[in-house]
């Protein structure tokens, strides 16, 4: 016995098979959307990648802020700086470098 296949059912057979490819690439472009939104928008490193905006143009829009100081920036540490690195930075500006002297 042979079964004939007619035009309505080849024609939902594709229907449905765009329908599902559409709906997948919906849910993956919304996830996308909302890990950006929450997370990788947060790192420079992404927004440098996409062009969005450089290293020099954002220690510029942290200085003019008022986080960061706009003179000296490479000898002045970040407030989030941890206490022990603050510490050991201004030891080794100051000239001590922590007793030891080299011969």
């Amino acid at each position: 016995m042979m079964v004939q296949i007619g035009w309505y059912e080849i024609f939902t057979t594709v229907l449905l098979i765009i329908f599902v490819i559409l709906v997948v690439l919906l849910f993956v472009f919304i996830g996308w959307f909302v890990v950006w939104k929450l997370i990788l928008s947060q790192f420079r490193f992404f927004r440098e990648i996409l062009g969005m905006e450089n290293g020099r143009e954002h220690e510029a829009k942290k200085s003019a802020s008022g986080n960061q100081p706009a003179q000296g920036v490479g000898t002045q540490l970040a407030p989030e700086t941890p206490g022990h690195i603050r510490r050991r930075m201004e030891r080794l500006s100051s000239g001590s470098a922590g007793g030891l002297t080299v011969s």
